[in-house]
Formats: C-alpha cells, structure tokens, sequence
C-alpha cells in the first residue's frame, strides 16, 4: 500500500515496506511519523486560533489542518512546517517521537524539510541521502557539519541518531 495524496492531505499509508506508525497506522516516508493530533489542537487553541484564521497564517486550508487534528490525514513535513511556524512552535512540538526512539528521517522533517529540500540545503544528492538516513551509509565528517547545519542540531548527535537507524533496519530485516 502506498501513501496517496489528496490535494495536501496525505493519507496512511507503507510506501517503503517500513513498520513506522502515526496514530497506529502505517505511514508513508512522505508523512510525519509520531505526530499528534493533540499537541497541534492544543497549540491551536493557546493561540486563541480558529482553523481560519491558521490557514491564513499559514497557507495550509482549515479542511486540511482540521482532518490532521481528527487524526484522519497524517501532513507532510512542509505543510507542517507552514502551520508550526504559523503558530510559533517547532515542528518537533507537534510530534511525539521519544528523543531515544528519532532516526535520521525525524530529524530531517521535524525541521520541516522534505528530502529533496534537505539535498538542496546541503549539497549532498538525493542518492547518497536517502542511503544515510536509511542507514545504509555512514555519513562522512563533511556530510554531518552540513546536514547538522541545516537540521540545526550537533554533529555528534547525527552520527548518534543514524547508528539508531542502521541498529533499527538491521533489527527490521532480522525479523523477516
């Protein structure tokens, strides 16, 4: 089964064969993995923000924003990106992701990014990142300053979150 988009709701859906879950149910890499309904209505309404008002703010259409809070759509890194810097909180906010539980793709799209814009950020093609985040290369010492850079977090950190994601596909394929 594959993710399909619906203007800009993206449903459910395993596109990559991978056992990530958002609200229990498979995601496709395209969406947010661990994100929460919840954290998005309860920032919503901090704000004193009708879906009317976000989407105006941000872009993203109240139908959108609203199938999300129901948990009915799961958005994508950029579109949620839009509505977290609408809101003026992170993209990490809005997700409930445990720092112990992050791979390489959470870092990236908690920073809002996609992959393509992540490879244009830093130079690195999309061959070479998406074997990185998948944890079948080892980023080089170059290759994690610049994608530290651009997922403003530490080096060190990276080199930690992707030893996370090659143990995780390994255990993955362990369990065929």
């Amino acid at each position: 089964m594959s993710g399909r988009k619906v203007g800009k709701l993206h449903r459910t859906g395993d596109s990559d064969g991978g056992d990530d879950l958002a609200n229990g149910a498979p995601v496709g890499r395209a969406t947010m993995r661990g994100f929460s309904p919840a954290a998005l209505r309860r920032v919503r309404a901090q704000k004193h923000l009708t879906l009317a008002e976000l989407y105006t703010l941000s872009g993203v259409s109240g139908a959108t924003i609203n199938a999300w809070e129901r948990g009915r759509a799961t958005p994508t890194p950029r579109t949620l990106g839009s509505v977290a810097e609408a809101l003026g909180v992170r993209v990490a906010d809005l997700v409930t992701v445990k720092e112990s539980d992050l791979r390489m793709a959470d870092l990236r799209s908690q920073a809002g990014l996609t992959q393509h814009g992540l490879a244009a950020a830093t130079g690195i093609t999309m061959a070479v990142l998406t074997a990185i985040e998948s944890g079948h290369r080892q980023a080089d010492d170059e290759q994690l300053e610049v994608l530290g850079r651009a997922l403003n977090v530490e080096p060190a950190w990276l080199a930690t979150v992707w030893t996370r994601t090659r143990d995780a596909r390994i255990a993955r394929l362990k369990s065929r």
